[in-house]
This record gives structure tokens, C-alpha cells and sequence, in this order.
């Protein structure tokens, strides 16, 4: 599908480049850590028909510009709807992209309509010890044997066992994975966390939100995504069948039902 706009969109010392799809309420997608829009490739047409989507890098992925100085991932959102002129949205993230949805809920709660929360990943969760030891793993070995190898780890990860090689999808996952320059297991990203952890103020996310999760997720973030079911209120969830991490990538026609319906009804 044809991007209405695709542009850098200037934000403070820096750009992020960004595609915009269709009219309507504005939906902004999210993507994860390695990845980049094209994420969301599956969803933009069914997405599209009925919002105006937004896609686009975040800051040191795909086109946008690398990190030079301290920065909030949920600051720069804002700045972005802001520039184009967008007062709410709902919001979509997958992963990094979910953390940075639900930061941005907390810190920007008139500016969000809904929150989807995708393959959850929650700041201040402590209950994810298998998750944490994979991401330590990869950044472990980006510093010891290069972009290369932490590229390789990265892709091997249970977070994408059960995407098949077979899908459509898998070589687009593969090809994102191959473009990341790898900067942010290399190099101390200057992003300032909040002072205090999302985990730790669900209870003040007053947007309706919808969690989605496979049901061969890793454990660590299925007790991520339970947490958050039991402390935002009116939290509603969707469990997928036969997929993991990647929802989006491995059952797309599932997934979009699930937001479609969410926001249609929300």
C-alpha cells in the first residue's frame, strides 16, 4: 500500500522517519528492538482502511537517526504526533515498541486514546528471568564477537522459534535483523528511564487496553503481560494460538481481527 506522506519528521536533535497511511483516527504502530516499521507490514492495508497508521523508526533504528544525547523514546512520540498535527492516538507496540507505549500512556495520558500492548515488555517487571538472560546474552556477545555473531544470537532467540521459515513473514524478520546496524548493543544508549518504573504505575493507565500474547510465549513475559491485565483497570486480553513473540508477524489476519475489534468496540 501507498504511504499517504513518508518523511523525516524533525524532533529535538533529531529525525525520525516515518510513513503515514490512510484517514481517520490516528493508530501508531510500534516497533521492537532489531526491527524497524517494516514490522508492520502484514497490518497496514487491513489497518489502513479504517485509521490514518503511522509507522515509523525509532530513534537509532532503520532511518531515523542515532541517539546523540539523553532523550525519552516516549518524548520523542510526542514530539512526532505533535508535528503532524495529531492531538490522540491509539497506540500499537510490539516488545521495545509495547515499553514504549505504556511509558507513553503514563507520561502523555490525553494524548492516548487506547493502548495495544503486543509480546508485553514491562520496565520494573522482575518477574523475567529468561527474557532478561537472552537480551543480556546477545548484547554479551555484540561486545565480545561483534555485530555479525549478535546478529545470528539475536535471530535464534525463543523469542522467534515459532515463526516458521516457512512464512511468509520469516524473511522479512530476517532481512530488518540483517539491516539493524547493531548500534544499541554496542554503544550505552543515553535514554533516561523514568524514576519510577512503569511496572510500578499500571494503576494510574486510564486508556482502554487490550493485551495481546501467544500462547508459546516466553514464560517470564506471559507473567509480564498477567501482571498488567491485574493492575490496569478494565484491561482486556487476547491470547493467539500457535505463535510466540512476533503476533503480528506470525498469525497477521488473527491479529488485526484482535485490534480491529478492540478499537471498534472500545
Amino acid at each position: 500500500m501507498t504511504p499517504t506522506t513518508e518523511k523525516l519528521v524533525e524532533i529535538e536533535s533529531g529525525t525520525l522517519f516515518t510513513r503515514v497511511y490512510g484517514s481517520g483516527k490516528a493508530l501508531v504502530l510500534i516497533h521492537g528492538m532489531a526491527t524497524d516499521h517494516r514490522l508492520w507490514t502484514p497490518q497496514i492495508e487491513a489497518l489502513a482502511a479504517q485509521f490514518q497508521v503511522i509507522s515509523y523508526d525509532m530513534r537509532g533504528f532503520g532511518r531515523s537517526s542515532r541517539p546523540d544525547g539523553p532523550y525519552r523514546a516516549e518524548d520523542d512520540l510526542a514530539q512526532l504526533l505533535q508535528q503532524l498535527e495529531i492531538s490522540t492516538a491509539n497506540l500499537v507496540g510490539l516488545s521495545l515498541g509495547s515499553s514504549v507505549a505504556t511509558r507513553f500512556a503514563l507520561s502523555y495520558p490525553a494524548m492516548t486514546r487506547s493502548l495495544i500492548i503486543a509480546g508485553p515488555v514491562l520496565q520494573g517487571f522482575s518477574d523475567a528471568p529468561d527474557f532478561m538472560q537472552a537480551l543480556k546474552s546477545v548484547w554479551g556477545i555484540a561486545r565480545e564477537q561483534g555485530i555479525e555473531a549478535a546478529r545470528a544470537a539475536w535471530a535464534t532467540l525463543p523469542l522467534f522459534s515459532t515463526l516458521p521459515s516457512s512464512s511468509e513473514w520469516s524473511s522479512l524478520l530476517d532481512t530488518m535483523i540483517e539491516d539493524y546496524d547493531g548500534w544499541h548493543w554496542q554503544h550505552r544508549d543515553p535514554e533516561i528511564w523514568p524514576e519510577t518504573m512503569p511496572a510500578d504505575r499500571l494503576t494510574e493507565i486510564t486508556a482502554p487496553t487490550l493485551i495481546v500474547t501467544g500462547d508459546q510465549e516466553m514464560a517470564g513475559l506471559v507473567r509480564a503481560g498477567t501482571y498488567m491485565s491485574e493492575k490496569i483497570n478494565g484491561c482486556r486480553t487476547v491470547e493467539l494460538a500457535a505463535c510466540g513473540h512476533v503476533v503480528n508477524l506470525e498469525k497477521p489476519a488473527e491479529f488485526n481481527r484482535a485490534v480491529i475489534e478492540f478499537l471498534t468496540d472500545s
